[in-house]
This record gives structure tokens, sequence and C-alpha cells, in this order.
């Protein structure tokens, strides 16, 4: 429960309280944008304006999204589905081999793999790391050191932390039932990679279309061309171009 959206949004406001700061900028990335965009939501008193990376905000879904993706996998392997699994068997699996699960993640959309060991799209079939092809060499935002210096911290502390994040997600929808009709009201930019997986492709005007019914100052969405889901590891220098001009604006 310590990782439920309320317990998340309140760590942030504790920051702002522990730094002394009254009200702050918001900017996230990925499930740290599911957090921005919430936290924005509950405490829209202590943000001023809101940064989201790479996940969109369409509002609360009128169905739990685990039973949407247990309707829509059914007995295929989905990984937020293998996250909710008893026995904490997603955690074990990354523990054994961290380097493995990391290394397959921090990758550009043409990064160079090796083919996977997992084809067979059923959950029977194995885990999450032998689904993603080993990849042949690091992309060029991404430094040995810097990939074991992420390695190393997910050896020390384990994967649970992470993981039980997404075993709040039916919690995190009963907890914002309250905020069913409630929209976010401060400024907000989005930023994305034109290839980044979590948009499937959508443009800026479907985007903008998503969101602009949840969203009520939407100042803006940047989508960059030829990146994919670390848009600020591929493409800091353009990242922090849209984010400055979007801060200059407010």
């Amino acid at each position: 429960d310590e990782f439920d959206i309320e317990h998340l949004a309140a760590d942030m406001v504790g920051i702002l309280d522990a730094l002394g700061e009254s009200s702050a900028i918001m900017v996230g990335h990925d499930w740290g944008s599911i957090v921005a965009w919430n936290t924005v939501l509950m405490y829209p008193e202590r943000f001023s304006a809101l940064i989201a990376m790479s996940v969109p905000y369409s509002g609360r879904p009128p169905q739990s999204p685990m039973e949407s993706w247990r309707e829509a996998f059914a007995d295929n392997f989905y990984y937020i589905l293998y996250h909710n699994e008893p026995g904490g068997v997603a955690e074990a699996e990354y523990d054994s081999d961290p380097y493995g699960l990391i290394s397959r993640l921090y990758l550009s959309p043409d990064s160079p793999r090796q083919a996977a060991m997992i084809t067979d799209p059923l959950r029977t079939a194995g885990g999450w790391i032998g689904r993603l092809g080993a990849p042949t060499g690091l992309p060029e935002w991404l430094s040995q050191a810097d990939l074991d210096y992420v390695v190393g911290e997910f050896e020390r502390a384990g994967f649970r932390g992470g993981v039980n994040y997404y075993r709040n997600f039916h919690r995190n929808w009963e907890l914002t039932a309250d905020y069913q009709d409630v929209k976010i009201t401060v400024p907000t930019l989005f930023i994305a990679g034109e290839q980044d997986v979590v948009i499937a492709g959508a443009n800026k005007a479907r985007l903008q279309g998503a969101m602009n019914r949840v969203v009520d100052d939407l100042r803006d969405v940047v989508l960059f061309p030829n990146i994919g889901h670390w848009v600020q590891q591929e493409a800091p220098d353009a990242t922090n171009q849209a984010m400055l001009k979007f801060l200059q604006e407010l």
C-alpha cells in the first residue's frame, strides 16, 4: 500500500515541505509521469505547471485497467499482469539477472538486438527477460558506466519496490474514484519520441485531442522524430529546449 498513488503523491508534496517550498513545477517521465499527473490532480495548489514525458493522460478509465488488460491478453504474456502474479515471480526473475533486464530495456528503437529466446506469446512459455532480445551494443546515449551504475543500484536494492508500483494499478483506480470528472488545471507540456511504444504511433493531433478532454491548459505536445522511449536521454538538447520554451512562456 505504501506504493499506491495516494502515498506517492503525498511523498511529492512531502519533498516540497521538507525543502520549505510552497510550490514547484512538476516534471515526470514514464511511470513518473503517472505520478506527476495524479499529484498535480490531487494537489493543484502546490504545483504551478506540469511537464509530462512519454505517458499521456486520458483521465480515469470507466473500468479498472487490470480488468482491461486481463480481457485483452487472457493467457498471453503482458508484463504488468506478470508483475501482479502472486509469489513475487517477477522480481525473482529480475533479481536473478539485473543486467539482463536493464540492458534490454535501456535501448533506442533502432538498437540492434539478438533474437528473443522466447517467441511463444503464452505466459506459460516464460517470463520477461527471454522475450527481449539481448543488445549487441549500447546506444550512443548510454555509457557502460551509466548502465553499470543503474544495474548496481538494482543489485543493491532489488526490484520489489519497483514491481510493487505495478501491483497498485487496481488499488489506484479505486482510490481515484473521486477524481473521475476532475481535470488537470495547471499549464501543461507533453513531450515524447515519435517512436515511443507507449504512444503507439499516435500523432500530435490525436494526443492533443485525447488530453484536451482532461487537461484544461495543455500548452503543447512536442514529438521528436526518430526518438524512442528514453526521450530525455536520446534527445537531451531538444528536450531541454522544449522545456525551456514552455517555462519561459509561463
